[in-house]
């Protein structure tokens, strides 16, 4: 488990790096946004997730970025009810549409619950993103209702315009 940390660091921190500056003058052109975060998964169970999140997309120099942190609650279906209130970051684009986020979520069936630190990875741009993403238990490591593999496909829509 810790060398997939490690590895999701290394990739998500070299998304912000410059190897080398051109020569002219690039222009950045980003867009803040209030959004409705919704999303819809599949882990053990379906799931669909609702929240709210401040994005910022639009390029910067010629590539693509999108970046998001957000609040929200995951409602896993199947045989119990589990509730995973949320919050997290993602970036997107710049390397050929990579998406890379962390999440902190603490699942609960109401009865006993986990609290979890999920990377993920995956593909996005602006403001939509399907990722891979890996459940990390930090408590209760006996708490079965979520799997340790999870796949979300995620869409914020704008509630609200915000200033550059």
């Amino acid at each position: 488990m810790c060398r997939l940390c490690y590895v999701f660091v290394l990739l998500f921190s070299s998304t912000f790096l410059y190897a080398q500056r051109a020569d002219t003058v690039s222009s950045s052109s980003l867009k803040k946004e209030l959004c409705l975060l919704t999303g819809v998964g599949y882990s053990k169970h379906a799931f669909i997730d609702l929240g709210v999140s401040s994005n910022r997309f639009g390029t910067i120099g010629h590539h693509p970025f999108a970046s998001a942190f957000f609040a929200s609650s995951e409602l896993h279906f199947g045989s119990k009810i589990v509730i995973g209130p949320k919050v997290g970051a993602w970036a997107s684009g710049r390397v050929g549409g990579i998406a890379m986020g962390v999440n902190m979520i603490y699942y609960s069936d109401f009865e006993k619950g986990s609290l979890v630190f999920k990377p993920e990875i995956g593909f996005g741009q602006s403001k939509f993103k399907l990722t891979y993403g890996y459940n990390a238990r930090l408590t209760n490591t006996s708490f079965d209702r979520i799997p340790k593999s999870v796949v979300e496909a995620t869409y914020c829509f704008r509630l609200k315009a915000r200033g550059s």
